[in-house]
Order: structure tokens, then C-alpha cells, then sequence
């Protein structure tokens, strides 16, 4: 169990989730960022997703190129 302001457990919120609920995704965010200790627990539910594909990210001061650099 979570302790956010009411008790949510992990696995339904997880299941919900994956059923397309984003109010699910929404608390789920948010006990990623509010209790950190409970990221590694929700992030195995998610294990069979994982692909060898590379994620990256691409920043920077508007008007640099990012769209261009991208092909967006």
C-alpha cells in the first residue's frame, strides 16, 4: 500500500492503468514523484513492455532546431 492521502494500492492502480484509466496514470505520476521509494515496484509491472529500442531526450532555447534536428 501507498501512503498518499487515501491508500491506493500499486497493483490496481497498475491494472487500471493498463486498462486506459488515466486517473490511474495520474496518481500513479504522482506517487512517482511524491514517494520516490515506490518507482522501482511500479516500474516491474511494466517489465514486459521493455524493447531494445533507445529512448533519448533533445532540450534547448526555442528556435534552435530541435523540430528540424528531429524530422517533426
Amino acid at each position: 500500500m501507498c501512503s498518499l492521502k487515501k491508500n491506493y494500492d500499486i497493483n490496481t492502480l497498475v491494472k487500471n492503468f493498463k486498462n486506459k484509466d488515466k486517473i490511474a496514470l495520474a496518481r500513479l505520476i504522482t506517487l512517482i514523484e511524491n514517494e520516490p521509494e515506490h518507482t522501482h515496484k511500479i516500474f516491474k509491472h511494466f517489465e514486459e513492455l521493455k524493447s531494445d529500442s533507445y529512448i533519448i531526450g533533445i532540450t534547448g532555447s526555442p528556435g534552435v532546431g530541435k523540430s528540424t534536428l528531429t524530422g517533426v
